[in-house]
């Protein structure tokens, strides 16, 4: 494994997107949106990727760190998730297949609470869901980029940061599965992509994510920097 970049443990801001060919929108405050620098380049780089290869309407980020790496919310004493610590953890949401309708924090089945008192999709409801261009951009995390979308089976740079685990409703990550299966017969997706999203891979089932996915990186947590909070008085 090749040595860890200096700055990859400072934490960062996402930046407010500058042109249409970004990819993403914002869907939180800004100021809980700070990632590990080396999780911001990887994340930053597959949705405009995505963006290019799809020519679709850009998928919302939500939730990520706290400014000061804590977990969201938690300066107003309203803490939430029980995760998101030191910019290693981003939501996205789920990419859409409908015109009409952004890619947003929406979900695309129909919820039901379990007698475990859970709530998540029940079963053959999923609708409106993108899962080919969910399955390419979760697969460009892993895999890391594809200089002009080009399947580069010898010589590829390798992530730029590792994806520890993808949290998501059971009923997405089946088709996600599947779509996976269509990006490998059109050689856009690479092995380590491909069995990061099949059924042994890394996709985790997890109840009240039907709206989004929840990514999970590998490695230590950020540094919080040295200055105030977004929008805070000095």
């Amino acid at each position: 494994m090749p040595p860890r970049r200096s700055w990859s443990c400072a934490l960062r801001p996402i930046p407010a997107p500058l042109d249409p060919g970004a990819g993403y929108v914002s869907q939180a405050p800004s100021r809980y949106q700070f990632l590990r620098s080396d999780v911001a380049v990887a994340l930053l780089g597959a949705l405009r990727q995505t963006r290019t290869r799809f020519r679709r309407d850009p998928l919302a980020i939500g939730d990520a760190s706290q400014w000061d790496g804590g977990r969201p919310a938690s300066d107003l004493g309203t803490t939430r998730h029980i995760s998101h610590l030191g910019g290693r953890d981003v939501d996205v949401a789920l990419a859409s297949d409908d015109p009409e309708a952004p890619s947003l924090f929406v979900r695309h089945c129909q919820g039901v609470r379990t007698e475990l008192d859970v709530f998540q999709c029940a079963p053959g409801t999923v609708h409106g869901f993108d899962a080919l261009r969910m399955a390419y951009f979760l697969g460009l995390l892993v895999d890391g980029p594809t200089p002009n979308g080009i399947h580069m089976p010898e010589g590829r740079p390798g992530p730029i940061a590792e994806v520890e685990t993808i949290y998501t409703d059971q009923a997405y990550i089946d088709e996600v599965g599947r779509a996976a299966q269509v990006l490998r017969e059109r050689r856009w997706i690479h092995d380590d992509g491909y069995a990061a999203l099949g059924e042994d891979g890394i996709m985790r089932p997890s109840p009240w994510h039907t709206d989004h996915v929840h990514v999970r990186f590998g490695g230590e947590a950020a540094r919080a920097p040295l200055t105030p909070a977004p929008g805070s008085s000095p």
